[in-house]
């Protein structure tokens, strides 16, 4: 197999192996997870931003959602969303059990401006052997206070809650960095994906279904990401487990790139909003 020179610097993997990517559309007709399958597969991704040689250690996996090429999330069925969420669990678990793997992220890109090289429906998952800055700096702010801030969202009345069912608080950051950004947060204080239960998962997996056809109502065709944002594993840190949803109106630019800050051209109230009507509806 391939080697791959990746180094893991600050706040960036170095992944040139990632260049040899295939760029695929809605016409093409050749698609490697074009296959005879049914459901839903799990297969190593064959430009790994990190694998068992590189450094960071790690394992990239692509979790294929369809068979058919051109059908869309929005067209899933409830038993579908399920059958996601239940075999990634199941791959997150396996994932976990390997020592060295210390943070393990849960992703899907759905669309050009969503990062998709590849238009056919998929997630990623990818295990690292460290966890990026980013997610330590997460850490800091949630243990400044002993008292969890997403678990106090469900207990006080918020302008920006779109949502309450049994497990789950949905709502809008107070300051989202992409339009129509949406939390799905577990009542109950998880760390990780690997923790949940099955009964979250079949909430979870109805209420991705609400978003996403939702998404689909108010800016038809659009482009997202969907982020499973769990804690490190060996990490007794006070994190809580949640879902981010993030609308992709355009890429970054370079205000964004220069200094961090995002533009967002949707405001928080708006969202919360339009996303209640659609949601309740």
């Amino acid at each position: 197999m391939e080697y791959y020179d990746e180094v893991f610097l600050n706040n960036c993997i170095i992944a040139e192996g990632r260049r040899k990517r295939p760029r695929i559309d809605e016409k093409s007709l050749e698609c490697p997870f074009c296959f005879p399958h049914e459901g839903v597969v799990i297969l190593e991704n064959k430009y790994p931003i990190a694998n068992e040689w590189s450094n960071p250690y790690g394992q990239h996996d692509v979790v294929v959602d369809t068979p058919l090429h051109n059908e869309l999330p929005k067209d899933f069925s409830l038993a579908r969303w399920e059958e996601i969420l239940f075999k990634i669990q199941k791959r997150w678990i396996e994932l976990s059990k390997d020592e060295k793997i210390q943070f393990i992220q849960v992703f899907k890109n759905f669309g050009r401006c969503g990062g998709a090289s590849i238009s056919h429906s998929h997630w990623q998952i990818l295990a690292l052997a460290e966890v990026p800055e980013f997610v330590q700096y997460q850490y800091k702010h949630y243990n400044v206070k002993q008292d969890c801030y997403l678990c106090e969202i469900g207990k006080n009345a918020s302008a920006y809650k779109i949502l309450e069912t049994e497990y789950f608080i949905v709502c809008s950051p107070k300051a989202p960095r992409f339009a129509y950004e949406t939390l799905l947060i577990p009542r109950a204080h998880y760390q990780h994906y690997g923790e949940l239960p099955e009964y979250i998962l079949k909430e979870a997996a109805l209420l991705l279904q609400k978003v996403i056809k939702a998404y689909d109502i108010l800016e038809p065709h659009c482009d997202y990401n969907i982020c499973m944002m769990g804690g490190a594993l060996n990490q007794q840190l006070n994190y809580h487990f949640h879902i981010k949803i993030a609308m992709r109106l355009g890429n970054m630019a370079g205000f964004e790139v220069a200094t961090g800050c995002f533009i967002n051209m949707v405001s928080p109230m708006k969202a919360t909003a339009e996303m209640k009507k659609l949601l309740k509806e």
